[in-house]
C-alpha cells in the first residue's frame, strides 16, 4: 500500500515548512524513536507510541502501544478508528486521514507543532519492555520452559533414566511433580517415596493390581477364585486410592459394597462349587441386613470343622469342657482374694480371658493360665501336695501306677505312714501291708483312676469315656478340647474400641452388656450377641447412634479364601 505523508510544520500557529514523503507499507509507526515512520517530538511521546493503518474500508486504524495513550479534543483513547477528514491528537501534534490523491492508497497529514520539545527527563526516558524481546517471543520461551520442566524431564525418568539422574544432579526436575499428592502413611518406604517407577511401571497408566500385589502377595482375596465376579471386582484401585489429600487409602464408600451384595450373592467353595448364598445387606437395620449366624466348631465323624449356624434356634457349643460362667460369677458360692486386703471379691470376665494383641479376640484358655491358680490337681488325701499332671489319660494313669505301687511298696516293707487327712470310709493306711506292691499298687492305681473319671476330678470339666475294648491303661479317654475362638470369621469387632477390654472394665458392666453369661449354666451355651444388641447402639438412621460403614465390622479381604494370585487379575493387566 502507497501512503503519503504530509508533515506540515508550524510554529506560533504558522506555517514554517511543508514536506510530503511516501512509503510503501501496511502499518505506520508513530513515536519519538529514530525507527518511527513518522517522528514526533514533545514530552509524553513514547519512543513506539502507536500504529497507523489502513482498513480495508479505507478508514484510518489507530492503536497505541503500552500505556501511550491519544486523544479526540481532550477526550483520552487507547484504540480508535477514523473517517477520512477526522483528526486525532499525540500531544500538540495533530493527524487526519486526508482524501486519497491519485497515485496512492492513503493520504495522512501530519500538523507538527515545531514549539514542541521534550523534556530533559523524557528524551532519557527508556521503557524497558522495548528493550526487551516481544510478548510474543516470551510466550514461546515460557511455553517451552513449561514443556521441559513438566514433560520432558520427568518423562526421562521413564525413558531414560540414566539421563534422568545426571540431569537432576544439576537440578532438573523429577518426574515427582506429577504426583497429585502425598503417598499415605503405610507407602512411606525407603524406594517408593523417592521412586514413581516403582509403582508406575508403565507410563500414563494407572498402577495395575498386578504391581501392588508384588509386594502384597499375602493379601487374601474377599472370596474363591472361581467366584462368578472375581473377574471384575479385584482391581485394588477400585478401593485403595493412592495420592489423596486428607489421607485416605482406603476409600470407605459402603456403595462398593452395597453394588454387590444389594441382592443376594452365590456362595462358593474354593472348588467353585455353590454351597449357598450370602443374604442381600444394605443398611445396618433389622430389615436390611441378616442376622447374626455364628461359625460353630464341630466334630464330623472325627474330623472338626466350622460351620455357620443356619438358624438361631438350638445351637451350642461342642467344645466337650464343662464350666458353668453362672457358678464362677456369682460372688456368694466364688470370690477371689484382693491382694494387699482381707477382703475378697466376685470374679470377673478378665480373671480368665486375656485379651489378645489384635484387640479383637482373646487368648486361648488354659488349665495353666486361667484355672490352676484356683483349682489344683492334687488327688491323695495322705500327700496333698502331690498334683497329678494335666495330661492325656495314659501320663495320668502311668503316673497314678508308679506312685500307688511306690505306697505300696512302703506299706510292705516299712511302716505305714498316719494320715492325717482320713476320708470316711477310705482307710488306706495299711491297704497293701501284707500284699504283693505291684499287685496291690495297681489295682490301687486303677480304682483312683476309676474315680477321677466318673466320680470327681477329670470328669468335673471333661467330657469322659470308656473303651473297654482298649488296654487298661488307654481304657479312660477324655473327648478332644476345642474351643472357638472365632465365632464370626467374616467380621470384627473391636473389643479395645469399645473401650471394655480395661482391667477394671471386663466384669459385669462391661462384658456382660452384651454378652449374658451371669446366667450361663453350661459351656456349650453360646455367650454371642445377636444384631439387636449392636443396633442399640449402631442402627443405621436412628437417633442418637453411631451409624457404621460395612468396612467398619467386615474386611475385604478375608483370611478363609485364597490369597489374590496374578491369574485372578488378567482382566485387570
Amino acid at each position: 500500500m502507497l501512503i503519503l505523508i504530509r508533515k506540515t510544520r508550524l510554529k506560533n500557529d504558522k506555517v514554517i515548512d511543508q514536506s510530503d514523503s511516501e512509503l510503501e507499507t501496511n502499518r505506520i509507526r508513530v513515536g519519538s524513536g529514530n525507527h518511527c515512520d513518522i517522528q514526533l517530538f514533545g514530552d509524553h511521546i513514547a519512543a513506539d507510541h502507536c500504529e497507523l493503518s489502513i482498513g480495508d474500508d479505507g478508514r484510518l486504524r489507530i492503536v497505541s502501544r503500552g500505556n501511550a495513550e491519544i486523544s479526540i479534543g481532550g477526550k483520552k483513547h487507547k484504540n480508535i478508528t477514523l473517517e477520512v477528514g477526522d483528526w486525532f491528537e499525540i500531544g500538540p501534534h495533530r493527524l487526519s486521514l486526508s482524501p486519497t490523491l491519485p497515485g496512492f492508497d492513503a493520504a495522512i497529514e501530519v500538523r507538527i507543532d515545531a514549539n514542541s520539545q521534550a523534556s530533559i527527563q523524557t528524551r532519557y526516558e527508556h521503557e524497558l519492555r522495548f528493550k526487551l524481546p516481544s510478548s510474543r517471543l516470551w510466550s514461546y520461551i515460557l511455553s517451552l520452559l513449561i514443556l521441559a520442566i513438566a514433560l520432558i524431564f520427568p518423562l526421562l525418568n521413564y525413558l531414560q533414566p540414566d539421563t534422568a539422574q545426571t540431569l537432576q544432579n544439576f537440578g532438573a526436575p523429577t518426574d515427582q511433580i506429577w504426583s497429585s499428592g502425598p503417598l499415605s502413611s503405610p507407602h512411606h518406604l525407603s524406594g517408593l517415596v523417592e521412586n514413581c517407577n516403582s509403582c508406575h511401571t508403565k507410563g500414563f497408566q494407572k498402577v495395575n493390581s498386578a504391581t501392588c500385589l508384588s509386594c502384597h502377595s499375602d493379601s487374601h482375596s474377599h472370596f474363591p477364585a472361581k467366584h462368578p465376579f472375581s473377574a471384575d471386582t479385584n482391581n485394588c484401585q477400585t478401593c485403595h486410592k493412592e495420592h489423596n489429600e486428607p489421607e485416605m487409602l482406603i476409600v470407605q464408600d459402603n456403595n462398593h459394597c452395597i453394588d454387590c451384595h444389594k441382592a443376594p450373592v452365590s456362595k462358593v467353595d474354593l472348588s467353585g462349587k455353590t454351597i449357598g448364598e450370602v443374604p442381600a445387606s444394605i443398611r445396618f437395620t433389622a430389615e436390611q441386613h441378616p442376622e447374626f449366624h455364628p461359625t460353630l466348631l464341630q466334630a464330623e465323624s472325627g474330623i472338626w470343622a466350622f460351620n455357620k449356624a443356619t438358624s438361631l434356634q438350638n445351637i451350642k457349643e461342642e467344645s466337650n469342657l464343662k464350666f458353668p460362667h453362672d457358678l464362677h460369677l456369682n460372688s456368694e458360692k466364688v470370690t477371689k482374694e484382693i491382694p494387699g486386703s482381707e477382703h475378697e471379691s466376685a470374679l470377673v470376665c478378665g480373671d480368665c480371658h486375656t485379651p489378645a494383641a489384635d484387640g479383637e479376640h482373646f487368648l486361648a484358655i488354659t488349665m495353666e493360665s486361667s484355672c490352676a491358680s484356683c483349682h489344683s490337681l492334687d488327688f491323695d488325701d495322705v500327700n496333698p501336695q502331690r498334683d497329678l499332671p494335666h495330661a492325656a489319660p495314659e501320663v495320668v494313669s502311668t503316673f497314678l501306677q508308679e506312685f500307688y505301687i511306690s505306697q505300696a511298696a512302703q506299706q510292705r516293707y516299712a511302716l505305714p505312714q498316719e494320715s492325717t487327712r482320713r476320708v470316711p470310709g477310705r482307710d488306706t493306711s495299711a491297704r497293701c501291708q501284707k500284699q504283693d506292691p505291684l499287685e496291690c499298687g495297681g489295682a490301687w492305681a486303677t480304682e483312683e483312676m476309676d474315680r477321677l473319671f466318673t466320680k470327681g476330678g477329670c470328669v468335673d470339666c471333661h467330657e469322659v469315656y470308656r473303651d473297654i475294648s482298649a488296654n487298661g491303661d488307654e481304657q479312660w479317654q477324655l473327648k478332644k478340647v476345642k474351643l472357638n475362638t472365632d465365632w464370626f470369621p467374616a467380621a470384627r469387632f473391636s473389643h479395645d474400641a469399645h473401650h471394655i477390654m480395661a482391667a477394671d472394665n471386663m466384669g459385669k458392666e462391661g462384658c456382660a452388656s452384651c454378652h449374658e453369661a451371669s446366667s450361663s449354666k453350661l459351656s456349650s451355651d453360646i455367650l454371642m450377641p445377636e444384631i439387636g444388641v449392636c443396633m442399640d447402639c449402631h442402627q443405621a438412621g436412628a437417633k442418637n447412634t453411631i451409624e457404621l460403614q460395612c468396612i467398619d465390622c467386615h474386611a475385604f479381604h478375608n483370611s478363609a479364601f485364597p490369597t489374590m494370585s496374578a491369574p485372578e487379575l488378567e482382566a485387570d493387566k
